[in-house]
This record gives C-alpha cells, sequence and structure tokens, in this order.
C-alpha cells in the first residue's frame, strides 16, 4: 500500500516548483553581489527537481542556501528531493526548518507528513495533515494520506471518511478506491467494498498499473 501513496505524493511534488520559483527573487537582496548567483543557483535547483533529478537538485539547493538560508520555499523543495531519495529524517530536518520560516505552508506540512509516514509514524503524518488541511481544505491529497495513516492504525471508518473526502474532490483517484475498498472489506462491509474496488481496478488498468490493479482484484476474491 505503501507504494499507492508515493505515487500520489510525486502529483503534488512535482507542482510545487511552480508555486516555489517567483516567490524567490523578492527573497535575494538586489544589492547583493550573489543575487544573480543566487537566482541562477534556485531556478537550476527547480530544474532539476523537475527532471527527478533529486541529487542533483540537493546540490544546488545546498549551494543557494549557503547565500540565501533564509528561504522556506529552497528548504521545503530540498527537503522534498530527500523524500524522493527515502531519506526522511533528512527530508523532516529541512521541512522543519521550512516551517520555522514560514508556519503557514501547507505543502511543508504535506511533505513533511508524507516522510513520516515512511518512518512509520502515523500519528505524527496525521497531525502534520490536520495542519495542511487546515490551511487548504481542498487539498485531495492529505485526505489520501491522512486516511492511508489512519487505515495503518487500524482506524477503517476513520479511513473510510478520508478517503470519501479525497473521492469528493477528486472522483478518479483509482487509488483512494482501492484503499477505501481494502478498508470496506475489512470492516466487512462487503457490498459497498465490491463495488470501490471494482472501480479501482477498472480505473488501475486504464492507468497502466497493472500490478494494483490485479491486487484489487485478489481483494475482490476475497470479497466472495
Amino acid at each position: 500500500m505503501n507504494s499507492l501513496v508515493k505515487l500520489l505524493i510525486l502529483l503534488v511534488a512535482l507542482s510545487l516548483f511552480l508555486e516555489a520559483t517567483p516567490q524567490v527573487f523578492a527573497q535575494v537582496p538586489k544589492a547583493s553581489a550573489n543575487a544573480t548567483k543566487a537566482k541562477e543557483l534556485y531556478a537550476s535547483g527547480n530544474s532539476h527537481f523537475i527532471r527527478k533529478d533529486y541529487r542533483g537538485a540537493i546540490k544546488e539547493f545546498d549551494q543557494y542556501l549557503r547565500i540565501n538560508p533564509k528561504n522556506a520555499n529552497a528548504y521545503h523543495l530540498r527537503g522534498s528531493s530527500y523524500f524522493y531519495l527515502n531519506e526522511y529524517s533528512a527530508s523532516i530536518k529541512d521541512l522543519n526548518e521550512a516551517l520555522r520560516l514560514n508556519p503557514k505552508y501547507t505543502y511543508a506540512y504535506f511533505m513533511r507528513g508524507s516522510s513520516r509516514f515512511y518512518l512509520k509514524d502515523y500519528q505524527g503524518t496525521i497531525g502534520d495533515m490536520n495542519q495542511s488541511l487546515q490551511l487548504n481544505p481542498k487539498n485531495t491529497y492529505a485526505y489520501y494520506m491522512r486516511g492511508s495513516s489512519r487505515f495503518y492504525l487500524k482506524d477503517y471508518q476513520g479511513a473510510i471518511n478520508d478517503m470519501s473526502e479525497s473521492l469528493r474532490l477528486n472522483p478518479d483517484n483509482a487509488y483512494a478506491y482501492l484503499l477505501r475498498g481494502s478498508a470496506l472489506l475489512t470492516s466487512g462491509k462487503k457490498q459497498n467494498a465490491i463495488s470501490d474496488l471494482q472501480k479501482a481496478s477498472k480505473l488501475l488498468l486504464a492507468l497502466g498499473d497493472k500490478e494494483n490493479s490485479q491486487a484489487a482484484n485478489k481483494l475482490l476474491e476475497r470479497s466472495r
């Protein structure tokens, strides 16, 4: 199930650099001799990140942060890069700094919670997703992450509720159908589970995700 979560987190993270880029230039003093270099490093870090060259992104943001150590966006993107390299403790450290600099940085809460999820700190994930959702209640992926954490904590009704909200915001989320179907099946609600798992199998196959489509089919076999 963890692989399902990471696929969805990627959808969010790949769009974050678009929000971060316009803000960086206002944070570099125009009079600074390093201003041009800082802008180049930040833009290069963004470019590496979007190409999924996370080690290259980290290298550029390392240099950028030596020039401008007060940019929450740079810590966030470096922390996100660590996340995709499975270096979750390093990710959390950078995201802590991003949130110290900007306590209302909704995506930093989201990514920190995602790192905590992979360290099996499910309560910590729930706390961060709560913060993220307070700032942006329409973040379908935050509901998904919180629901995933509740699933692993065996709070199946809580997981069902969060997946339902995630699906209300994004009815085509195949992975939410799969996880909600799993929670419904575990809760003994077989008919509802069958409906979700059938939808999940079909949508996942359309996405080319044969492995998880087969996983949905196996759960369907269990429900009969």
